[in-house]
């Protein structure tokens, strides 16, 4: 009974040890969660979802690659802080997106040895190894690559008045995630957005996967300016003067008589706009958007009272002068 007792004593006293240097062995055993070693070396925890090594920096969050493909041409450098696309043998940079609309000044800049070209509008720009567009309009850039003009990207730069978009379809990887309408909250497709309507547009988007948001405010309007010509008949004549209204403080007016820019002080007076001199015109009006309606008038030659007046003067002049010879006339054969 003895024996047993100091058996059950000493096993009891062998357990509690080999607990306590187990219990020592896992304090002293650093927590690395999922450690794993890998082929290039890489010895440290992963992401479980990614299977991606992550910083041991736990502030720091998942380890970014510096470059992050969007497209098949373009990635992302987020140590130059630049979109950057394949351009033959060399390369582009650019401070945003292919595809994106923006209000602010776009860089462009190639990679030496490399000659790009840049239009506006259709127009090409003069050449350059960097450009700084802040102009308003549809811009694209290419190069001849294996004797073949090519794409390299596009964009299009706005005022925050425009009428230059009708829809904004998002970059690669690119979502939206919020559109107010005349400040109110509106239902959105994530990739794209229709800008038909005139009226206040503020998108929200941006690009996830390398963590860059962007927002576009702007004014769209697609309304052309609307003057009323009082005085005019048809085919656009008038026998007469003839007098503008309807247009808006911030619409500028250009009017031309024949070919020759008229001064602002030869047709306006007293606020109001008012054709006189008989001739050929063709009035401008434009808008902050650059919407612009153009007409062309003409104004036949008609007797005002300035020509009443001169003719007449003209007549009484001229039949004093009659009457003058006349009357000297007769004296004359008396004598």
């Amino acid at each position: 009974m003895i024996l047993k007792k100091e058996m059950r004593l000493y096993l009891a006293s062998a357990v509690l040890a080999l607990s306590m240097l187990f219990g020592q062995a896992l304090a002293d055993e650093p927590d690395t969660g999922n450690t794993v070693t890998s082929n290039d070396g890489y010895q440290g925890e992963i992401d479980p979802y990614t299977g991606k090594p992550v910083s041991s920096d736990e502030e720091s969050g998942p380890a970014l690659e510096n470059e992050v493909r969007l497209s098949a041409r373009g990635v992302y450098s987020r140590e130059m802080e630049r979109f950057i696309y394949d351009a033959g043998s060399g390369k582009v940079y650019s401070n945003i997106s292919d595809g994106m609309i923006v209000k602010d000044e776009v860089k462009i800049e190639a990679s030496e040895g490399i000659i790009v070209s840049v239009y506006r509008d259709g127009t090409e720009l003069e050449k350059s190894g960097s450009y700084s567009l802040e102009d308003q309009g549809e811009y694209s850039v290419s190069m001849v690559i294996s004797g073949v003009e090519t794409q390299i990207m596009k964009f299009t730069i706005v005022k925050t008045e425009t009428n230059r978009i009708y829809r904004y379809d998002m970059p690669d990887k690119f979502y939206i995630s919020g559109i107010t309408y005349n400040d109110e909250e509106m239902n959105f497709d994530r990739s794209q957005v229709a800008l038909t309507e005139d009226g206040h547009y503020v998108i929200s988007y941006g690009c996830p996967t390398i963590m860059k948001y962007y927002t576009l405010d702007v004014y769209v309007d697609h309304t052309a300016p609307a003057p009323v010509f009082k005085g005019v008949k048809k085919k656009n004549t008038a026998r007469g003067p003839i007098t503008i209204e309807n247009v808006a403080s911030d619409e500028t007016m250009t009017i031309t008589l024949d070919g020759k820019t008229l001064k602002e002080k030869y047709y306006y007076k007293n606020k109001k706009y008012k054709l006189k001199n008989s001739g050929r015109y063709v009035v401008t009006v434009k808008d902050n958007a650059g919407n612009e309606t153009v007409t062309e008038l003409r104004i036949l030659t008609y007797i005002n009272l300035t020509s009443t007046i001169f003719i007449i003067a003209f007549l009484v002049v001229a039949g004093g002068l009659i009457a003058y010879l006349i009357f000297h006339r007769k004296t004359f054969k008396v004598r």
